[in-house]
């Protein structure tokens, strides 16, 4: 189209609009071609007594002529600035409409924004059928508006082809976007798994529960010839850290399954307090024993009385945490705040717990690395004593509990 060249980089409409004025610029001195003074002329000669003019009978025409006005503060009304012109058969043309007046007072539009190449199909050599009426006029008329077409049709086609390319181009970038993030989640994700579980073995690190359950073994004598009834009370604190052992690690394995990073900073944080109440529940569960046969009874019943209050004895918390983490699978988010809150809770009270910081915990703490080293454990008791001393705990915002 020689008349008009498709600019991707400009807006379409101007584009559109600045090419239906240039058709009239380049036809304006046409004696076909009327310009707005002219239709101005053809409104103020017609009365009620002179209706002969087939302009007079659109009133929607006078209103374009006396009544212009801005649509909104983006678009300027069309019809502004030689917005408007008409050819001398009964048509007049703004910067989006081409209305076609007929003898019977009716008139047709067609809507310059929005015609294709099919319109070719409405002409003949003197002659335009709308569809509802047939219009004569001139050859050349015919020609002005086939022209007129044929460059709008080609702006809007150009236009179309751009927009298609470009939404496609956009959908191209956000699936990179979506596969990059994705492969950066994965390698957040190995990265976190592979801190976690050092040794590669599928299994969070954990400091070493099963030497609670070797020194139970190993003193279950000292401890029944004081009381008996104190070995049922252990045996359950062993189960009490297998199940919360087992919870940890079903927190662990749901790692992979994150969609996103906020989620997985949520349960990664979650995780790193499990881990730390854990190493708190044996490191003061190893103190009970150790304070017992040692007849240490003041510390002895100062533990026991906060696993007490913590429901430790009974387990109730942590089986129904176990139950939610098998069956909800992904539900594990709404599951989350109520485990933190009750990580908080069990840091709480054992941080009320005393005996670390009196002098008598010097003898218990060389008492409890002897009995350690008697059964070969793994664990550096002084280690662990700083590691869960300096440790601060991850929030977990209520708000955030659902995400995804």
């Amino acid at each position: 189209m020689e008349l008009v060249i498709f600019n991707k980089d400009r807006d379409f409409y101007t584009q559109l609009l600045m090419f239906i004025k240039k058709i009239y610029s380049l036809y304006g001195n046409e004696s076909y071609i009327l310009s707005e003074d002219d239709l101005r002329k053809l409104t103020k000669e017609n009365t009620f007594l002179k209706k002969k003019s087939i302009f007079y009978n659109d009133d929607t025409l006078i209103e374009i002529l006396f009544s212009k006005s801005r649509y909104d503060e983006n678009w300027v009304n069309p019809q502004l600035e030689n917005g408007i012109y008409g050819l001398s058969s009964g048509i007049y043309i703004t910067l989006e409409y081409i209305t076609f007046l007929f003898e019977n007072r009716s008139n047709e539009k067609i809507n310059l924004r929005n015609i294709n190449s099919d319109f070719e199909r409405y002409f003949t050599e003197d002659s335009i059928d709308t569809g509802k009426f047939i219009k004569q006029i001139t050859k050349n008329e015919i020609d002005f508006l086939r022209e007129l077409f044929t460059g709008c049709s080609y702006l809007i086609e150009e236009n179309r082809l751009f927009q298609y390319q470009l939404e496609k181009q956009k959908v191209e970038e956000r699936n990179n976007l979506k596969k990059l993030e994705k492969l950066k989640l994965e390698e957040t994700k190995q990265s976190i798994i592979s801190d976690l579980d050092k040794d590669s073995n599928g299994q969070v690190d954990l400091v070493d529960g099963e030497s609670f359950n070797k020194l139970l073994t190993k003193n279950q004598k000292s401890i029944v010839e004081i009381d008996k009834n104190y070995i049922q009370k252990f045996v359950k604190i062993s189960m009490y850290l297998k199940t919360k052992k087992s919870n940890t690690q079903k927190i662990f394995d749901s790692i992979k399954d994150t969609k996103n990073d906020t989620e997985l900073n949520e349960l990664v944080n979650l995780l790193k307090n499990q881990i730390h109440t854990y190493e708190l529940l044996v490191f003061h569960s190893i103190n009970m024993i150790t304070s017992l046969v040692e007849s240490d009874l003041i510390t002895f019943y100062e533990i026991y009385e906060c696993f007490d209050q913590l429901g430790v004895f009974n387990s109730n918390w942590e089986n129904e945490v176990s139950d939610k983490l098998t069956d909800i699978g992904e539900g594990i988010k709404d599951l989350m705040y109520s485990i933190y809150q009750m990580e908080n809770k069990i840091v709480n009270s054992i941080d009320n717990l005393t005996y670390v910081t009196q002098d008598s915990f010097k003898e218990l703490n060389i008492s409890v690395n002897n009995q350690l080293s008697s059964i070969d454990s793994s664990i550096k008791f002084n280690n662990l004593l700083t590691g869960i001393q300096t440790y601060q705990m991850y929030k977990i915002n209520q708000n955030t509990k659902r995400i995804g």
